[in-house]
Order: C-alpha cells, then sequence, then structure tokens
C-alpha cells in the first residue's frame, strides 16, 4: 500500500507530465481592460477566450491578466526589501515553485528591471522549481528567449520528496534572503487523508492498497503527518470526520524554514472550490472528507472523487487558509504570518495594476473580482 499523499503526488506528476499544451494554458491575444462593459462583458469574453484562442486546460490568473498580476508580486518584492533597511543593499534570491510556462518569472523580472533596477542587480537568481519535465522544457524555450538569462535557474524536482525530506529545495546558504513563491501550488500538492477512530480517538491515515482501494490504518511511522497534527490540531477533525491534509505544502514550508529561515514566503490559491459538476452520481470509491478535492479529467468531465477519475485527471484542492496559517505561525515563529482575500492584497501591493486592469466604464476589475474565491498567504521574517 502506498501513503495517499504519495498517490495523489505520482498521479499529478503524470497528468503534468503530458505536452504541455495540454495542461497549462496560454493564449494569444491582448485583453482590452479598460473598456469592459462590467462582468457580463468580461464573462463572454472569458468564454470566447476558452473556447477558441487558448491553449492548455487551465488559464491561471498569471496568464489571463499578464503583466498586471505578476508585476505585484515584483511590487510587493521591491517593497518588503525597501522596508526592511537590514536587507536594502544585500543580495537576495527568488525562488518559485511550479512555474507554469515561465510567464510569471519573466514578467516579475521585466518589472524589477524597468522600475527597480537596484533591485534587479541585487537580485543573485531567480531559481524555478518544477516537478514536470515538459513544463520546465518549455519554460527554458520560453525564458531563453528574453534578456534575464544571466539570473534564470532551472530545477527538476518532485515536491513531495521536498517535504519527505529526500531532496532539499535549496543549496546550502541559511544566511541568503529569500522570497519563495506559489501561485496556484498548494493545490496541485499531495494530501493525506486522516480520521479518528471513534471509539479510541487514536488517527488513522488513508493509503491506496495494491488493488487500487483505499484503506484506513493506525497512524505510526509517518513523522512528516505526526509533526503537522502536533503542531496543528485542527488538521485532527473532529471525530469520525475524515480530513484532508496539506501535509507536502506543509512539508515544504518546515524545509523552507529549517534551509532558509530569512525567507518571505507568498502562496496564493484557491480558498473555496465549487461542487463537482455530475452528469450522474455513480456512487464513491473513496471516503469523503472535509476539504474534497475538484477531481476533472482531460475531458473536463468532473468525477465524484479521485479513485472514480481516469488516471490523468486534475486533482484540485481548496486551501484552509486558517488551518495553514496556524502552521505557519509554529513553524515560522519569529516571522509575521498573514492571510489576506487577493483581492485586496492586489489592490494593497499594486494599485497601479489594479488600475490598469479595471474598465473605465463601470469600475470593475476581473483581476480582482472575479478570482474572489482566492487568498493569499504571506510569512515575513
Amino acid at each position: 500500500a502506498v501513503r495517499l499523499r504519495r498517490y495523489i503526488a505520482n498521479r499529478l506528476t503524470d497528468y503534468y507530465a503530458q505536452p504541455s499544451n495540454l495542461v497549462v494554458g496560454a493564449f494569444s491575444q491582448d485583453i482590452n481592460y479598460k473598456n469592459l462593459f462590467g462582468e457580463w462583458h468580461w464573462k463572454r469574453l472569458y468564454k470566447k477566450l476558452y473556447e477558441k484562442d487558448q491553449l492548455g486546460q487551465w488559464l491561471t490568473p498569471v496568464e489571463l491578466f499578464r503583466p498586471y498580476y505578476s508585476q505585484v508580486f515584483a511590487e510587493y518584492v521591491a517593497q518588503q526589501l525597501s522596508a526592511d533597511k537590514g536587507k536594502r543593499d544585500c543580495e537576495f534570491e527568488i525562488v518559485e515553485m511550479g512555474g507554469g510556462r515561465g510567464t510569471n518569472a519573466e514578467a516579475i523580472l521585466t518589472h524589477l528591471e524597468s522600475k527597480f533596477p537596484d533591485v534587479y542587480d541585487r537580485l543573485r537568481s531567480y531559481t524555478i522549481v518544477d516537478s514536470s519535465p515538459s513544463l520546465q522544457e518549455l519554460q527554458e524555450q520560453i525564458l531563453s528567449e528574453g534578456g534575464h538569462c544571466t539570473k534564470l535557474q532551472f530545477s527538476l524536482k518532485d515536491l513531495t520528496d521536498v517535504a519527505e525530506s529526500i531532496t532539499g529545495l535549496f543549496p546550502p546558504s541559511r544566511s541568503t534572503p529569500t522570497f519563495v513563491l506559489g501561485l496556484e501550488l498548494l493545490d496541485n500538492l499531495g494530501h493525506d487523508k486522516i480520521r479518528r477512530d471513534p471509539l479510541t480517538q487514536k488517527i488513522e491515515h488513508a493509503l491506496v492498497n495494491d488493488n487500487g482501494a483505499e484503506i484506513f490504518q493506525p497512524l505510526s511511522g509517518d513523522t512528516l503527518l505526526k509533526n503537522i497534527l502536533i503542531q496543528t490540531p485542527s488538521y485532527g477533525g473532529k471525530s469520525g470526520t475524515p480530513t484532508w491534509v496539506p501535509s507536502v505544502a506543509c512539508g515544504i514550508l518546515i524545509e523552507i524554514k529549517r534551509k532558509r529561515p530569512k525567507s518571505w514566503v507568498v502562496l496564493a490559491d484557491f480558498d473555496y472550490l465549487p461542487p463537482p459538476d455530475l452528469e450522474s452520481d455513480h456512487g464513491r470509491l473513496s471516503m469523503y472528507a472535509d476539504g474534497e478535492p475538484l477531481v476533472t479529467s482531460m475531458e473536463g468531465m468532473d468525477y465524484e472523487c479521485y479513485l472514480k477519475s481516469p488516471h490523468l485527471a486534475d486533482i484540485l484542492y481548496p486551501t484552509d487558509f486558517g488551518s495553514l496559517s496556524r502552521f505557519c505561525k509554529k513553524c515560522f515563529d519569529d516571522s509575521v504570518v498573514k492571510v489576506t482575500k487577493q483581492g485586496q492584497f492586489l489592490s494593497e501591493v499594486g494599485p497601479e495594476q489594479v488600475k490598469a486592469t479595471t474598465s473605465m466604464w463601470t469600475g470593475y476589475s476581473p483581476m480582482i473580482h472575479d478570482f474572489f474565491n482566492c487568498s493569499v498567504l504571506t510569512v515575513r521574517p
């Protein structure tokens, strides 16, 4: 039997190992946000993008609102370095986990170079860490055409291996100030499922056996999951109610604290996902749990659970930012941890970018108003 986080991670690895044009969306036309006539106009345009012009299954905010969405995170980097008197003149690094098509890296670097050249000069490296060989190949291909080659590095790593301390996320350099970015990363990381035995109250965790069935066993030798539940008991759930636990995300955060304690961490993702759109309900093959993922096949069909879907399917988790922030406060005990709705974060950090995506007729900004089910977690040293 295999631990559930590893089973989920392996499924997602295979999903993202497909040709990059099948899994990460892009489109060629520029959007005139200023002339949008409100939400209805944006929805119609959004639908047309998916029907006609987009390559790949999903369009992320990075792609939909390029370059403005990414520029906000460049602004955040510059603002944080400026606010920290001890870091104003020192070199630093940026590490982006899950780099998509490389669009975010390109936009951040270009914005830093044009608006904050002193910050850009002090940037020692921008490393994209990805687990997909096909996406890394695409990132290298796209970014090699730009002017930031001397800053960029590419690292192929399995983030589940990072979480389980099988491999490291960074080279040894504890003193280097580092910004760690993960934009729509948390939703595609491996999770564990746990429950409390109603009689003994002891925690059991789910595995997938050789027959492809979900089974529960007492939690014994899983050091990572044990540590997470000790630090954040709220992940333990209620008696008899199974709960999904973002164990890979938590393991990565432990690795960041251990190897780069002087890190800023920025994680933006979904705090809510709608229930699956099921054409017919044939019953589940796994036990329902709080924090259930949205499972969608390559053909766009939703499934009741991860065991009902084809092998190649997107398994997308909502993030409980309240519990994750509590974990971060224990993990980064000397840092400032904050959770903000994404729209508020973008407005506070990048008002110029929000203005650039706002209709001059109605004041509607799809970058702010459309992704209302997203939050941003920041850790500041």
